[in-house]
């Protein structure tokens, strides 16, 4: 008769491989959807769908005003009801020029324009791509995942060389993830915005979450390695 313990090992893995796999077969379809999106988005002509934008701002702030000027940091003060050239700010991700500042009852109106700018369809091409390829990133980590789950599924024990090897395996796949969030969010935001502005950044969440499998892998390991001894006393 089995452990209890290992009894609840086999009943956590059971649904978590049954997770792990319908989650797989969700994110393969999002992938196909993604990749079918990018090779149509290909072959559209270039001016089938074109967004003309014009980005406009109004900021309105409710403070007491001291005197009539708000002095800026990067710059000369700033006249209420005069129009300036040389403020800016940012909303969204796209920079906006100050084109004039009103005095209310209660504080004061900036109004603010964005460049235009013109959005083609195809455009979104690489974005689609970039989402494919994290559907990819995100099957193969599944994949693992599920593995694993199967592994606990029919355990007599835990404290096996299988376990460790697939937790590191999950573990480097969910590596790529850790930069191609960032880097999909910034095309994304290059491409509606209008100007470019391409980040590299990392996920510490996902990073965390490596090192945290390392780690448990090499708990595992410790432990197999005891069980080992364990087996060879008997």
């Amino acid at each position: 008769m089995k452990n209890e313990t290992i009894t609840k090992v086999n009943k956590i893995g059971n649904v978590g491989q049954i997770i792990a796999n319908i989650a797989k077969v969700v994110i393969a379809i999002g992938a196909i959807a993604c990749l079918v999106s990018g090779i149509i988005l290909t072959v559209l002509p270039d001016d089938m769908v074109v967004i003309h934008v014009d980005g406009k701002a109004a900021v309105e702030i409710n403070m007491p005003m001291v005197g009539n000027q708000i002095v800026s940091e990067d710059g000369p003060s700033v006249v209420i009801g005069s129009v300036s050239t040389e403020g800016a700010l940012e909303l969204n991700g796209i920079e906006y020029g100050v084109v004039g500042m009103t005095q209310t009852e209660n504080g004061f109106l900036m109004e603010a324009e964005a460049d235009s700018y013109t959005l083609r369809f195809n455009q979104l091409t690489s974005v689609v791509f970039l989402a494919a390829v994290n559907c990819a990133t995100m099957w193969v980590v599944m994949h693992f995942v599920a593995k694993l789950c199967k592994l606990f599924k029919e355990c007599e024990t835990p404290f096996t060389e299988e376990v460790v090897q697939t937790l590191k395996k999950v573990a480097i796949a969910l590596i790529p993830m850790a930069f191609l969030s960032n880097l999909t969010t910034s095309v994304t935001d290059s491409i509606m915005s209008g100007s470019v502005n391409i980040v590299i950044g990392v996920d510490m969440t996902t990073i965390l979450l490596v090192l945290l499998i390392f780690m448990l892998a090499a708990i595992f390991s410790y432990g197999t390695m005891l069980q080992q001894e364990s087996d060879e006393t008997l």
